[in-house]
């Protein structure tokens, strides 16, 4: 009998030991899979950022003036950037040089407005939707807010649209 009970202990224990293996090994492979979905998120808001960054500076005069004269409807995201206070408001609209437009004349984030009647620097980036990669205008943008942490940081309300 002792025989017998020292091999059903020693099979139990062998058995716990695949086990915890085999459970260690799934936890690995899932902790694997994260860090790998997220550098690869990383990278991709990194790509977009430098996009972003890569286009032309313009101050709210210049909105004005295309407003004006060059106007036309473009379809894409906006990112107004307050450089006195390092904050970011992203936005979307079929018509982003008017969505500007009214971010200044208080008609758009009231936050921004009286930044804007305080003093305070700003720089505009625009890039339409055809030029950023993104099908969907949503995506972009809410990617965009992360990207610049608009929402934990900036003048963004919302995460954007899902």
């Amino acid at each position: 009998m002792k025989a017998v009970s020292g091999i059903l202990t020693s099979l139990s224990e062998s058995g716990v030991i695949i086990w915890l293996i085999i459970l260690f090994a799934i936890i690995f492979v899932f902790v694997a899979l994260y860090i790998y979905i997220k550098s690869k998120e990383r990278k991709k808001l990194e790509r977009l950022k430098a996009l972003i960054n890569n286009l032309p500076n313009l101050n709210v005069n210049d909105i004005m003036d295309i407003k004006e004269n060059d106007y036309k409807h473009i379809r894409g995201v906006f990112v107004v950037c307050n450089k006195s206070k390092n904050k970011y408001l992203v936005g979307k609209s079929v018509d982003i040089i008017n969505s500007v437009n009214n971010l200044f004349t208080g008609k758009g984030n009231m936050k921004v407005y009286l930044d804007y009647n305080d003093g305070d620097d700003f720089a505009i980036k625009l890039l339409e939707l055809k030029n950023s990669g993104y099908c969907n205008i949503n995506e972009l943008e809410r990617d965009i807010i992360t990207a610049y942490d608009a929402y934990k940081y900036g003048y963004n309300v919302y995460k954007g649209c899902k």
